[in-house]
């Protein structure tokens, strides 16, 4: 197999037996008929799967808390990779110690559009077989609204509403409200009858429905 002289103390083999585990013992070789069998053994162990990676998409200000479920024990040295962007993994509290969670970097281009990276997983010196796309989507701003003739849809503007999926409203203390999507600079919003007065209004966006726009008062 390939080995990479790091120094006179360290030397870096490729092992070829990946898909196969147990215990094997190894040989060093230097040009032809030169082998030195090593004292130590190597546990060959299987390879890296990532089962599960929750949500793929969040805004392109980064800070989304991403789950990541795999073969082998999260510990020190492990990174997701977000294109060439990496960000640690840090066991999930209350969790296996196979679950583990990482935070989505910014989007590294100056871009307020949508954009999609590969994301994948490393432990040490295993990288995952899987590569997942996560998807980053710009920031949604409400800046306007008012009250439609019916008394009962309030007019949302803003800017950068997803179509899809279509975003949920949040009025009052109501969440989860359906919503009619009209473009990216206006949505409408259904507006519970029992809320009088002044009330914030807000959506929620994103592949997993979890993302908050700005808040704003209709009065």
């Amino acid at each position: 197999s390939k080995a990479e002289f790091k120094n006179s103390n360290e030397l870096i083999c490729e092992s070829t037996f990946e898909a196969e585990t147990g215990v094997r013992s190894f040989w060093i070789c230097a040009g032809k008929g030169f082998c030195l069998e090593s004292e130590t053994h190597y546990n060959f162990t299987e390879s890296l799967h990532v089962f599960h990676v929750t949500p793929k998409t969040g805004p392109i200000s980064g800070g989304t808390e991403i789950d990541v479920t795999c073969n082998f024990p999260i510990g020190d040295n492990a990174f997701c990779f977000f294109g060439d962007q990496a960000a640690m993994i840090s066991p999930k509290a209350g969790f296996s110690g196979q679950i583990g969670s990482c935070t989505s970097p910014p989007y590294s281009n100056d871009s307020d559009q949508f954009a999609v990276v590969d994301l994948s997983v490393s432990l040490g010196h295993y990288h995952s077989q899987e590569v997942f796309h996560f998807r980053y989507h710009p920031i949604v701003e409400i800046s306007a609204m008012s009250m439609m003739e019916n008394a009962s849809t309030l007019q949302v503007l803003g800017k950068n509403i997803p179509y899809n999926p279509i975003p949920t409203c949040i009025v009052g203390n109501v969440e989860e409200l359906r919503a009619t999507w009209i473009s990216p600079n206006e949505i409408w919003c259904f507006s519970p009858p029992e809320l009088t007065g002044a009330f914030p209004v807000a959506i929620k966006y994103g592949e997993e429905g979890d993302t908050l726009s700005n808040s704003i008062v209709f009065n």
